[in-house]
């Protein structure tokens, strides 16, 4: 059988593979439920907040005490709103994709894809003429058997070329594939089930900058919200209310109006929110401190990066790093970063 073909089949088997999979874990909740429904949940709790804060929190608050205060804090509301939604569009359309004919390509004859991945430390060893502690290695698809239809793995060194069955091509160290974006991603830390998307060598920026927005924005909604809750809603409530569903059952049965119920849950939402960019924003800071990614802390690779903290922010941002903190700049100062052979990293 030729090559190809053989290699071609293999792809069909793995593909038919991940389906069926998708398919038996249809009724229950999955990565791909999550993938679908955490964009609606953003857009819902993001919108509701934009407006119920605009046109009537603020108001409330600042419209009897001063009307420069209500004009500067819906200035701000606006500022905030649009600096997230750019960031957020961005994740998802800055590509990070590997794409051999303009990053480069390693020639080799071997064959295999990428899954799911494990770890495996052992002895030390020199892998691509690096002198390493340790040899870590990553477990990578490269079939699928013919008797239970497990998917068999290979191991390789982390730090080298790895095939990938499905994208049909190598990619270099720190890169890989994900099977809800379909694609081989550079220097791929996670996948972002927000943007619907992955986080990568190009785009990583913009992850960074919308945490940081998306953070100043729930800390200060939340602000407001307690204020606007003792004030406005809290008089007109019981206490039961505070919890959405029971707010949502008891205004089904004329208990209760049902904005308050909806209050409730962009309250929650916005509470939720604020934990998670709290703790991915914290993350990513020491990521970038780190010069690693999040694949690699996760799985315990120690690597160390000489470079200079401005440097690593360069790598991440490109020149005037500051200025991706206002206004997308992506197309100007590419990262100043070599995503094939990592010339800064040692294991």
């Amino acid at each position: 059988m030729d090559v190809r073909n053989r290699s071609t089949n293999l792809t069909d088997k793995l593909t038919t593979h991940y389906e069926s999979g998708k398919k038996k874990s249809r009724l229950i909740p999955s990565v791909g439920f999550l993938n679908r429904c955490a964009p609606l949940w953003y857009i819902v709790v993001i919108m509701g907040v934009a407006y119920w804060g605009i046109s009537d929190a603020l108001p409330s608050i600042y419209g009897k005490r001063s009307v420069l205060l209500l004009n500067i804090n819906t200035c701000l509301c606006y500022v905030i709103f649009i600096e997230v939604m750019i960031n957020w569009m961005c994740i998802h359309l800055v590509d990070s994709s590997y794409k051999p004919h303009i990053h480069g390509t390693k020639q080799t004859e071997d064959n295999g894809s990428d899954a799911k991945v494990t770890i495996d430390v052992s002895s030390s060893s020199t892998d691509n003429g690096r002198q390493s502690k340790f040899n870590y290695k990553i477990y990578v698809a490269s079939g699928v058997s013919k008797t239970d239809g497990s998917v068999q793995r290979t191991a390789y060194p982390y730090w080298s070329w790895v095939p990938c069955l499905i994208c049909q091509k190598l990619r270099p160290p720190r890169c890989h594939h994900c099977t809800l974006c379909g694609i081989c991603v550079l220097k791929r830390d996670h996948h972002c089930y927000f943007a619907r998307a992955c986080v990568g060598i190009n785009n990583q920026r913009h992850f960074t900058v919308f945490l940081f927005w998306a953070l100043f924005g729930t800390v200060y909604s939340s602000c407001h919200m307690v204020l606007y809750f003792f004030g406005e809603v809290l008089p007109v409530i019981k206490y039961i209310d505070i919890v959405p569903p029971i707010a949502f059952v008891r205004a089904l049965f004329g208990y209760q109006d049902f904005v308050i119920s909806f209050l409730m849950l962009l309250a929650w939402g916005l509470l939720a929110f604020t934990v998670l960019t709290w703790e991915h924003f914290k993350d990513m800071i020491f990521l970038i401190n780190k010069s690693t990614t999040s694949f690699e802390h996760m799985n315990e690779i120690r690597i160390t990066d000489s470079r200079t903290l401005q440097d690593k922010l360069y790598s991440v941002f490109g020149h005037y790093w500051v200025l991706n903190f206002f206004v997308p700049v992506h197309m100007f100062f590419k990262p100043i970063e070599d995503p094939l052979y990592w010339p800064s990293i040692k294991l």
